[in-house]
């Protein structure tokens, strides 16, 4: 008889050499085999059965926030079932095509040591027109410290290749309206 409580073990076999070649044409860098997805920051929406850590905040819609994986908390709504987090995708054009001029040019000429990893995620999702949170927005205001070296050219250095990254001007000027937006919203 097989207990059911008992997780299976399945051994995976793969030729290195053929996947590696297959990965280095798709520009795939890791592959992690799950049998449920991870939540990242940007995952919007959660199942009543999930377990997310909430805190009182009278300023939610719900009156709770949710820990989010990176320790922020966030409001959100629950639409019948599922959780939906606050998120916005109205930043203006001009800022998705910096971010998108920074993608095309490391794509070409590589990231270098410019930015961290959060930098070129931002670029990623603002080129897409992906939504972001308001964890999100914040950081991408905080950005404009770095307003100074954003006329250095991409070829001279990092400080305009991730200015645009994080939407350049555009960008970061309308993160900082729409986060007063929001908190004086709640």
């Amino acid at each position: 008889m097989i207990d059911e409580n008992i997780d299976r073990i399945v051994e995976l076999d793969i030729d290195d050499d053929i996947f590696e070649n297959e990965l280095d044409e798709t520009g795939v860098e890791i592959v992690s085999i799950v049998d449920s997805p991870a939540i990242e920051q940007d995952f919007l929406y959660f199942n009543k059965e999930d377990e997310v850590e909430l805190r009182k905040n009278p300023d939610c819609p719900d009156g709770f926030e949710h820990r989010m994986p990176d320790g922020s908390y966030m409001c959100g709504k629950n639409h019948g079932g599922s959780y939906q987090l606050e998120s916005y995708s109205d930043y203006p054009k001009a800022a998705r095509e910096n971010a998108c001029r920074a993608i095309i040019w490391s794509d070409e000429e590589g990231w270098g040591d410019c930015g961290e990893a959060t930098g070129k995620k931002r670029a990623s999702q603002l080129c897409m027109g992906q939504n972001i949170s308001r964890d999100t927005i914040a950081r991408m205001a905080s950005f404009k410290r770095h307003q100074q070296h954003k006329d250095v050219p991409y070829t001279e250095g990092c400080g305009g290749l991730m200015w645009d990254a994080w939407g350049g001007s555009a960008g970061v000027n309308w993160a900082i309206s729409k986060l007063k937006q929001i908190d004086e919203n709640k």
